[in-house]
């Protein structure tokens, strides 16, 4: 379903968005639909690009029999980086028909909220701590784990990690605010009887 599908069904219906126009609600909505598109695209190119270097630099590392932990560290970063397509790829809006009524419509939209938010405030589970750890454990591996450079780059990655946690917290708080005016105007299209 696209957003004047949404608008067209809202205006046959006669509602508003629980007290928010659909003037306000559609433009904020496609902002957060653009903006959603564009990071999934550049984290499943990143994870794209990045799975055959650290592929091949895993296998090379097998073939000199490399330490243990370096292995393990490319194996947790390659399986961080198919989980985050995978969770990428399920948290993509799901879609209503073109023919659905308002409520349908809403559901729809409030389904793909609910898994952004639930993405944005589980990073550090499904994103970060996959990362972190299996770089961090490749670094130290190679570098020795108490080298000046092991250390610091621990500390700057700690540091970055945090930062994204944080900010995808951030980010889940303002798109609840974005689903609770969803979640209004499906109030207020159960109550109205001219739901189609």
């Amino acid at each position: 379903m696209e957003l004047d599908d949404l608008k067209g069904a809202w205006a046959n219906a006669g509602q508003t968005a629980g007290g928010a126009s659909l003037d306000e609600l559609i433009p904020r909505l496609r902002r957060l639909r653009r903006g959603l598109f564009w990071r999934d695209a550049r984290e499943i190119v990143a994870a794209a690009v990045l799975f055959p270097i650290f592929a091949w630099i895993g296998w090379i590392g097998q073939l000199r029999r490399e330490p243990l932990a370096p292995r393990i560290g490319i194996a947790l970063l390659l399986a961080g980086l198919v989980l985050i397509v995978a969770v990428l790829l399920w948290a993509r809006r799901p879609r209503a028909s073109a023919g659905s009524s308002v409520g349908e419509h809403l559901r729809t939209e409030l389904a793909h909220m609910d898994r952004q938010i639930f993405i944005a405030r589980y990073v550090a589970w499904w994103y970060v701590a996959p990362v972190f750890v299996g770089i961090n454990l490749f670094i130290a591996g190679v570098r020795g784990a108490t080298s000046m450079f092991a250390i610091t780059y621990a500390i700057v990655t700690l540091a970055v990690s945090v930062l994204i946690v944080w900010l995808n917290r951030r980010g889940a708080q303002k798109l609840r605010a974005l689903r609770d005016s969803l979640l209004r105007g499906l109030e207020a299209v159960h109550e109205s009887p001219t739901e189609r």
